[in-house]
């Protein structure tokens, strides 16, 4: 066996890389214990100078949007640029989210490294390892597919002048931003360009981070409910009942504890949260902004590769809409997990040899069974449950009827539709 093999995993291995996202942009998700003032300060700085950035690259794209409605062109820009701001309060509301929900945050990771297998012995048999290994293969690919947009976005311009112009010479790149907007100064030919154009890519970074730091803080958050449950089933369809009642009862009674510890754990300062109710209770605003805000930009993205685009502009927009597919279908596998391993304590408990148990025995199996059809849920606040049904449901996705017509309106209507529904 190597070495590597021997040594405990940490569960920092599942959070690498919300928190480098995180802490990219000055944002710290959760309590870690103390810290240095100064390190505090300076993350308090850099967040704050990350979100005025964004939120001035927010509004002066806005300004665009208005005042090309006002004069009546820039049409196709602006539609574009919905999609841009659409993106933007994403980012805004799922860093606000965090943000207010910090306390609560901090305590669902206490509890999540509380109940953490941490002996080399208990994370084989827990799998710690082939759980660390897919999620951070989901993740990466994840978060490369989307800093891939985010800064093919970003730099097209600036590679685009650096291969055409200055390095093959074939023709003059005018001057551009990677995303429209509107100040009251002329920015072209002016200094300022170059800082605005940081400007932008900055806040398209912050963006970006904010957004997948709170999506994998989730998911870490959903794999290791899914672990402890399908460590608890395991344990649940190996166990043979002695037909012993005490010796039995004293099984059922450990695993019953161990059941309710991950579907009922005690959140000591207000009430009693379950580590799944607690997790809604975090990410429940963000989830629901998510799937309804992709619906809009997918929508207002499928409009724009109908009315005939560049081809570049085509590819980027192809990357967009891919990107808001991927982060709708991550979270919706990992809700679809959550039900199917919390339903597999009741599957686990019939596989049990229990025709030979005593009669009080299998009365309490009943029961584990019972419990175990209510399901651990991911749910976007009461609205919305979160499965793979909800990818492939319908409703959802009939907004995207519309990028035949080539017209909002269909989109429009079809996405408040789709609002409606879930309001319903």
């Amino acid at each position: 066996m190597s070495k590597a093999n021997q040594q405990p995993i940490s569960l920092n291995k599942f959070l690498l890389q919300a928190d480098i996202l995180a802490k990219s942009i000055g944002l710290i998700p959760y309590s870690e214990g103390p810290a240095s003032p100064w390190y505090e300060l300076l993350m308090r700085v850099v967040f704050i100078i990350n979100m005025v950035n964004m939120n001035f690259v927010l509004v002066s794209e806005i300004m665009f949007v208005l005042i090309a409605m006002k004069n009546g062109n820039n049409f196709v820009e602006a539609t574009m640029n919905l999609s841009y701001i659409g993106f933007v309060f994403v980012g805004e509301i799922k860093i606000a989210s965090v943000l207010r929900k910090k306390q609560l945050l901090s305590v669902l990771m206490q509890e999540i490294r509380h109940i953490y297998p941490k002996e080399v012995e208990m994370q084989k048999t827990y799998r710690v390892r082939e759980y660390v290994y897919r999620f951070n293969l989901i993740s990466l690919g994840f978060v490369v597919v989307h800093e891939i947009l985010i800064w093919f976005y970003n730099l097209y311009i600036a590679v685009s002048y650096l291969i055409y112009e200055r390095w093959l010479g074939w023709h003059q790149v005018p001057l551009g931003l990677p995303y429209f907007c509107w100040v009251p100064w002329e920015w072209r030919g002016h200094w300022s360009y170059y800082v605005m154009y940081v400007s932008q890519n900055l806040a398209g970074h912050t963006c970006m981070s904010g957004q997948l730091a709170n999506d994998l803080l989730l998911c870490v958050v959903a794999t290791q409910i899914i672990m402890h449950f399908e460590y608890l089933a395991e344990r649940l369809k190996e166990y043979q009942p002695k037909g012993a009642y005490q010796e039995d009862l004293q099984f059922l009674a450990r695993s019953i504890k161990y059941h309710q510890a991950i579907l009922h754990y005690f959140f000591l300062i207000v009430f009693l949260f379950s580590l799944s109710t607690l997790m809604n209770e975090v990410f429940g605003v963000s989830l629901l902004v998510n799937f309804i805000s992709s619906s809009f930009i997918m929508c207002f993205l499928g409009f724009q590769m109908t009315i005939g685009v560049q081809l570049d502009t085509l590819v980027m927009l192809f990357m967009f809409l891919f990107c808001s597919l991927v982060q709708i279908l991550m979270i919706c596998n990992y809700g679809q997990e959550l039900i199917v391993k919390s339903e597999s304590i009741g599957y686990a408990v019939y596989s049990q040899n229990w025709l030979q148990s005593d009669l009080r025995y299998r009365k309490m199996l009943i029961a584990i069974i019972g419990r175990s059809q209510r399901p651990t849920i991911l749910k976007a606040t009461t609205l919305l449950k979160v499965s793979m049904g909800t990818m492939t449901d319908v409703s959802y996705y009939r907004n995207l009827k519309c990028n035949k017509l080539g017209r909002v309106e269909p989109c429009i209507s079809s996405t408040m539709r789709f609002a409606e529904n879930l309001l319903q």
